[in-house]
């Protein structure tokens, strides 16, 4: 009896040790999703504020498109660098690609209104045409108050990693 008394008791420690660990993995994701969408939500501000549609910002779009996967976690202490694997169209490309369309097609003549009417245009055409691409690179965490967060100010792959835009 006294047996099968341990037996349930260090079971019973053993559930109770595995359910109050935090999953590092999880946390990463979830810090990195609440700073995209701090991102969105800024652009959306932005384009509030100069009486815009945010819905026709295209960098929104392609930031709620891309995708990620943590692939590899280092730990030290409070800080946590991790490799990640991010899949999604390049914005860098997008506008480039944007300009060149709209240069072509632009009349002559044309005021601001024009411009970036067919500037918005070439963006989204350009976009539709863009291939989605996987990119690889590392992000730095910092843990305070046992919450983790994306560590921008360190991880200079940030920008690169989800808009392809240079390192």
């Amino acid at each position: 009896m006294k047996k099968i008394i341990m037996f349930a008791m260090s079971l019973i420690l053993s559930v109770g040790l595995f359910v109050g660990c935090s999953n590092i993995e999880s946390d990463l994701y979830d810090a990195i999703n609440e700073y995209t969408g701090d991102v969105v939500f800024k652009i959306c501000e932005n384009a509030i504020n100069e009486g815009k549609d945010a819905s026709t910002n295209i960098a929104i779009k392609l930031i709620e498109e891309t995708t990620f996967k943590i692939t590899d976690i280092d730990i030290k202490d409070n800080t946590a660098e991790a490799t990640v694997e991010v899949t999604g169209k390049n914005y860098s490309r997008v506008l480039y690609r944007a300009q060149a369309i709209a240069l072509n097609n632009l009349p002559l003549y044309a005021d601001d209104e024009t411009v970036e009417l067919y500037f918005t245009d070439a963006t989204w055409e350009a976009y539709k045409n863009e291939e989605e691409e996987t990119r690889t690179g590392k992000l730095n965490f910092v843990k305070i108050e046992d919450t983790w967060y994306l560590d921008i100010e360190t991880s200079p792959n940030f920008m690169y990693l989800f808009l392809g835009s240079a390192e």
